[in-house]
């Protein structure tokens, strides 16, 4: 019996050929012609450049788009929260609930100046600037309560 084949290992792959045989149980095996085997020439340095240069651009490309997504997610914000000088001396107001929640000193007790139907007005002073502050907190989320509070904000802007 003769067996001819290939082995080749690396870091990433591996490669193992059968590249021909020669079995009998009877008799004499037939000799193997060597002279029809490929040539066993080092693979050609450019395949490993053009590996290396493709896994580095497709790298630089993926870094470039996470890169320009936060920058426009960061433009994104910094519009968001810009609030020009004339809206807040004119416009209404918006205040995270939390503000409001530390400004009425948990909507507690000592705080409330009245209530209404679908809500209870609160006392407070706001914790960024110190100004008093009359905050108005719906009871219970009805659809007649939700427009009555609405309309009654609508009023308000206009005045």
């Amino acid at each position: 019996m003769y067996v001819a084949f290939s082995a080749a290992t690396g870091v990433v792959f591996e490669e193992n050929y059968i590249l021909c045989w020669s079995f009998n149980t009877n008799g004499t095996v037939a000799f193997l012609n060597t002279s029809d085997f490929p040539s066993f020439i080092p693979r050609d340095i450019k395949n490993s450049n053009a590996r290396l240069t493709a896994g580095i651009t497709t790298t630089c490309v993926v870094l470039l788009v996470v890169v320009a997504a936060s920058l426009v997610r960061l433009k994104r914000k910094q519009y968001r929260n810009l609030i020009e000088e004339w809206k807040m001396e004119y416009w209404p107001h918006r205040f995270q609930y939390k503000d409001l929640h530390f400004a009425t000193k948990g909507f507690g007790e000592k705080q409330l100046l009245g209530c209404g139907g679908f809500s209870q007005v609160y006392k407070g002073v706001l914790p960024t600037n110190g100004l008093q502050v009359a905050v108005k907190r719906i009871l219970r989320e009805t659809d007649d309560g939700v427009k009555d509070f609405i309309a009654e904000i609508s009023s308000f802007g206009r005045l």
